[in-house]
This record gives C-alpha cells, structure tokens and sequence, in this order.
C-alpha cells in the first residue's frame, strides 16, 4: 500500500509573518513563506548603481529602501515583497511599510526574472505602484506604469535611457561593463 504524505501550508498575512521569527531571507507572496536566492555581484552592483543615481535626485520627503518589506495592499493583506529598491516618504514606519507611501518599486532580476515578473510585477501594479524591473541578463530596463501595462513590455536597452519617477538614467550605468 502506497501512502503519500503531503505537508500542509500555512498561509499568514503580513502581520503574522512580521511577528515570525523565520531564518534566512525571505518574502510573503500570496500569503506563502518563499525563500529569497543569494545575491550575486551583478545584482547586488545593479542595486548599488541605481540607489547612487536615484538617491542624489530625489525630492524633499522621499527616500530608498532596499531589500525591505512593503506590506502590500496593508498588514492583514498576504503580500510583503521585499523589493530590490522601493522610493517611499520618509518617515519612520510603526508597525511597517505599506503601499500607501510607497512611490515606485524596482526588482533587479537575474536567475528569478521569470518569478519576479509572474509573481511579484502584478502584485506592484495591481497596488498602483509604478513598477520597474532591471533585467541583468538581457541588460534592460521594463517599466509597467499601470495595470494596462501587464499586458506587454515596455522596455528599455542599451544605449537608451529610462525615466524612474522622472529621474533620468542611462540604462547602460546599471550593469557591469562589456569586455569588447
């Protein structure tokens, strides 16, 4: 007699998986427990390079976070991405991060672009963040302003330049140089 043995999951809203004390690095998606993939020298200097060209250019009221929760759509909701760079009001935030003074999202993707863009992208627009995804393999930029956008791909290459909440960046600045 065969016996199959199935685990049984546990979704938790946001509030419940901030209070948890889970090890290593995770996100909340769909009420799911996912763990995050190591950071590599290409995403983790696409990430620098777009905090060091936004940051200088941001107005009064407006930070960066990086690699930090947003409760998204609140904290009894199931969602808590940690996105690569968030633009937010800054503030000191008790109990957390919510969509509310979130301003712009950005995911840098290497091995998780597929996931990041089934997943996470429609949770961020569907909140009514202006979504931007780093593709390091493909060494572009898509943008996904509104819901309309999840759609199609709207993107940026090299030697172009993209807009993120109206600061402009050349899309070449955010990846390693090409040995030519």
């Amino acid at each position: 007699m065969l016996v199959i043995q199935t685990r049984k999951l546990h979704e938790m809203t946001v509030a419940e998986y901030m209070a948890s004390d889970i090890p290593g690095r995770t996100e909340l998606i769909e009420g799911l427990v996912y763990e995050v993939s190591p950071e590599y020298e290409p995403h983790a200097y696409a990430v620098q390079r777009l905090a060091d060209l936004i940051r200088p250019h941001l107005p009064a009221g407006k930070t960066l976070r990086c690699g930090s929760p947003v409760a998204i759509p609140d904290w009894y909701g199931k969602n808590a991405p940690h996105p690569d760079i968030a633009i937010i009001t800054d503030q000191y935030y008790d109990p957390g991060l919510t969509y509310r003074d979130t301003h712009a999202v950005i995911e840098v993707s290497d091995s998780t672009y597929e996931d990041d863009r089934a997943r996470k992208v429609p949770i961020y627009v569907k909140a009514g963040l202006p979504t931007y995804v780093v593709n390091i393999r493909e060494r572009w930029v898509e943008v996904y302003p509104d819901e309309a956008s999840l759609k199609y791909i709207n993107g940026f290459v090299e030697p172009e330049r993209v807009r993120i909440l109206g600061i402009d960046i050349a899309v070449r600045a955010l990846f390693r140089p090409v040995s030519r």
